[in-house]
């Protein structure tokens, strides 16, 4: 018989390159290594596998790219990648997290493509899978992948530490360096929305403004409108402000000359300045940003030929709404405020040439832009183009062929003169004069958007977004001390000891940096000696106590890490573990355990308010619970139901279970820290005196949870200021009901080809339960919790699993509590424990989340 084995050196070289570069890396270093070919062939896929696997970088790989050392740079981002998943499974961990996070945020663009990637991941899984006969695939059928929300959750975290500190980078870049601002006046407002919105891709923002320039320098030359004229400045109210029109999209014009571009927040590194035909290779975080025609913008097609877009200043009711100030909401919702709207406006013009000079105007309330024409409109189109031309002598010494026009962004672009802006601004009860008309530069743009901010998140008392402004203000404001403050305050109420430590010290630098002055003769003087200086005594007395703020910070830091790690054993009166499922006896609520108490651990204005005494089961010496309530037991977001906060509030103690309700602790603030973030704010104030992207192939992580897009009035994507509110309450466990998920009946047959959904759950387990005396409630199978904060405390939960996986900090303190359901349930039919998806539990063990692959093949 003829022997059928063959020599690999007679395949084709095109075959090889095509097997090779399908192979993982370790298989290539072994394939490497088995002939000189193949190891040449071998170095031509290692740039495949960079270019697919990382989309964002810092600068200092250019050097390895351009000498074509591949391999090498494989190798370093890899390891890049391992440090970035350690940081990630340190993070859960308290003691830990100020030095993963650190780890994080100084990896910079070389964690983001790792970030990005296990976010998607996270996002992607807990979805109903398809049955074999209809994917191909060997995964049990009718069976959905764990929820990962610690994944999740805390990928989030990290991201966020991440565009915070580019969006910091960059805005006090565009404030150091006005020119660079005056060019792109809509990079710093994209920082911001970038950093409330951390998974967010937000590209498709400079692609939309790139088109609606474009479609401004079409109009311009259709209509023969010089540029820097009133009627190239009619042209761009009428594509901003004018109605919209149902019509085919407009010509594509050619292409304009691609106008120097920063990075954007979500991509740090600087575009390469050598031409597409350099021999040189080019990594993919030194390629410039893709441009695309106007015929490829929605926003466009939506204007039609000759409409507009419809911008308009917001409602009244919805004025304070964070999604006005964000540029990339202003463009889907297609209304803002003032500023935001003066900012799409200039940043439009700047883009299109527009000509002449365009600024904003920062009068009190009230943000307007003024334009000074340099080139007059063709014979019979003159005048400014106000609502009366009458007064277009009377503008008030204005400059240029035209004299100085006043653009009203909030009232749909009306252009006004002097004597009709100061008019309209007394009407609205604010009085201008000459003074105030004060063009605002780059930095106190980006100031006055922040401090907008600010006011809206101190009122909702949205503590990590006040904290995040503060952080943002702070890189563009001139006086920062005052700032520092405030971010100190709110840093000690979200109990982020590291930020604060970083406040103090950038106060005692600044107290340090501060000019000696001579003390003033009298006291009278005195008041003003902060503001130019200070003397030798003061700067003394503010060292001082500098120095025993950062004493007390550190002994707050060192109990709040030692009692964080103190594992609590669970006696046999605490009846539910950490992690269970549980429903209010009589309000009916239902929400998740995350920690509990032998008896009440409140103070005793709270148990005479609720009336805790007059429980039955003990009153304050049964056991208590801490529970996180479910979003979906609430009709509003306003503060929920009847059914959730059960009138407590009131402080009747004739309804014992009112302190199982927790009413008085529900609030609008995103922690349940209430009362320590009011008093914080209320400090703060008092001190201050004042979307998986399509263009990236393969499975890696250069791609976003969540995508931006103009379509619609609303903007679907998830940020940080319109997250679900957070609600926890104290809950005495004689109103505690455990949910137990049960196995839905088959309600149809199915299909031959289809295989049957497994049998229904053994209910033995639960009875074994209910004869502890534990009052069981049963839910759906697929019955899971609505909270924000889960991933905080749990790594995910199994459809139908009647508990949430605790994480390794948990698992930790709580060393009883996790084992309570495994002894319950063994032997229960229908349930296989932590071993029915071990891969999607390990996802920092390997590479399978990224194969796509959730279930056990």
């Amino acid at each position: 018989m003829e022997s059928t084995e063959g020599s690999a050196d007679c395949l084709p070289i095109d075959f090889l390159r095509l097997l090779f570069v399908r192979l993982s890396a370790r298989d290539l270093c072994a394939t490497a290594c088995t002939c000189r070919l193949w190891d040449q062939l071998t170095r031509e896929c290692w740039r495949a596998k960079v270019q697919r696997r990382w989309r964002h970088g810092d600068a200092k790989w250019r050097s390895l790219s351009q000498s074509g050392e591949w391999k090498q740079l494989y190798r370093e981002r890899h390891m890049r990648d391992c440090a970035t998943r350690a940081a990630l499974q340190d993070l859960p961990w308290p003691v830990r997290r100020e030095a993963a996070l650190a780890t994080l945020v100084a990896a910079g663009d070389d964690a983001l493509d790792e970030l990005l990637g296990a976010a998607t991941a996270a996002a992607s899984q807990g979805k109903t899978m398809q049955p074999p006969a209809l994917t191909g695939s060997d995964c049990n059928p009718l069976r959905r992948g764990p929820r990962l929300l610690g994944q999740q959750y805390w990928t989030e975290v990290a991201l966020a530490a991440l565009r915070k500190r580019e969006a910091v980078t960059l805005l006090h870049k565009l404030t150091k360096d006005p020119r660079v601002a005056e060019e792109r006046p809509d990079a710093g407002a994209l920082a911001i929305a970038q950093a409330h919105y951390p998974g967010a891709d937000l590209r498709g923002v400079e692609r939309e403004l790139a088109a609606l320039a474009s479609e401004l320098q079409r109009r311009m030359q259709v209509e023969g409108a010089p540029a820097g004229s009133l009627r190239a400045l009619r042209i761009l109210n009428h594509l901003l402000f004018g109605p919209t029109q149902s019509a085919s999209p407009p010509p594509s014009p050619s292409p304009p000359s691609p106008s120097p571009t920063l990075p954007s927040p979500s991509s740090s590194s600087s575009p390469s300045s050598s031409s597409p035909s350099s021999p040189s290779p080019v990594a993919p975080w030194e390629r410039p940003p893709v441009q695309q025609s106007a015929a490829a913008a929605v926003l466009v097609k939506l204007a039609g030929a000759d409409g507009g877009l419809g911008l308009r200043g917001c409602e009244a009711d919805d004025y304070y709404n964070p999604a006005n100030s964000m540029l990339c909401d202003v463009l889907s919702r297609r209304c803002g405020i003032p500023i935001s709207l003066a900012l799409l406006h200039l940043a439009v013009a700047r883009r299109g040439g527009l000509g002449g000079r365009l600024e904003l105007i920062g009068l009190p309330t009230r943000v307007v832009n003024r334009f000074v024409p340099i080139v007059k409109d063709p014979e019979g189109e003159g005048g400014s183009g106000c609502e009366s031309d009458a007064d277009q002598s009377n503008t008030g010494g204005g400059t240029g062929a035209g004299g100085e026009v006043f653009v009203d962004v909030f009232g749909g672009g009306k252009l006004l003169s002097w004597p009709q802006l100061r008019s309209k601004m007394a009407g609205l009860g604010v009085p201008v004069q000459r003074c105030h008309l004060r063009a605002l530069s780059p930095g106190q743009i980006y100031e006055r958007l922040c401090t907008n901010l600010y006011s809206i998140y101190r009122n909702a008392g949205d503590m990590p977004c006040l904290r995040l402004v503060l952080e943002l203000c702070g890189a563009v404001a001139e006086q920062s001390r005052d700032l520092l403050i405030r971010r100190y305050r709110v840093s000690l109420s979200l109990e982020d000891w590291s930020d604060a430590a970083d406040c103090l010290d950038a106060m005692t630098a600044s107290i340090a940096a501060a000019p000696l002055v001579p003390p003033p003769p009298d006291t009278a003087a005195a008041a003003g000696t902060a503001a130019s200086g200070m003397d030798e005594h003061l700067r003394h007395q503010l060292t001082a106590h500098m120095s025993r703020l950062r004493r007390d910070l550190d002994d707050r830091r060192s109990t709040w890490q030692s009692s964080s790690v103190i594992q609590k054993h669970r006696p046999p009166s605490v009846l539910f573990s950490v992690g269970s499922m549980i429903q209010h006896r009589k309000y009916g609520y239902r929400g998740v355990i995350v920690d509990w108490d032998t008896c009440c651990r409140m103070d005793e204005s709270w148990i005479k308010q609720m009336g805790v005494d007059s429980l039955p089961g003990g009153g304050r010496q049964q056991p208590f619970y801490r529970v996180l309530v479910s979003d979906r037991t609430r009709s509003n977001g306003n503060g929920g139901n009847s059914n959730t906060n059960g009138g407590a509030g009131s402080g009747s103690s004739g309804s014992g279970a009112a302190a199982a309700g927790g009413g008085a602790n529900f609030n609008d603030s995103y922690f349940s820290r209430s009362n320590s973030a009011a008093d914080a704010d209320a400090m703060a104030t008092t001190a201050a005196g004042a979307g998986v992207a399509a263009e990236v192939p393969g499975p890696y992580g250069a791609t976003c949870p969540q995508k931006w897009g103009p379509e619609g009035f609303e903007s679907q994507l998830r940020g940080l200021h319109n997250r679900p509110r957070a609600e926890e309450t104290y809950v005495a466990q004689v109103n505690v009901q455990l949910v137990v998920p049960m196995q839905q009946q088959q309600q149809q047959p199915l299909p031959d080809t289809m295989v049957l959904p497994p049998p229904p759950r053994n209910t033995k387990p639960y009875e074994r339960l209910e004869a502890r005396g534990l009052t069981l409630v049963r839910m759906p199978y697929d019955f899971e919790v609505d909270h924000p904060d889960l991933g905080y405390y749990f790594e995910g939960k199994m459809p139908g699993a009647p508990h949430y996986r605790l994480n390794a900090a948990l698992r930790h303190r709580f060393p009883a509590d996790c084992e309570e359901w495994d002894a319950e349930l063994a032997g229960a039919a229908g349930y296989s424990g932590e071993g029915e998806c071990a891969e999607a539990w390990d996802w920092q063990g390997g590479d399978k989340w990224r194969e796509g692959r959730v279930c056990r093949t």
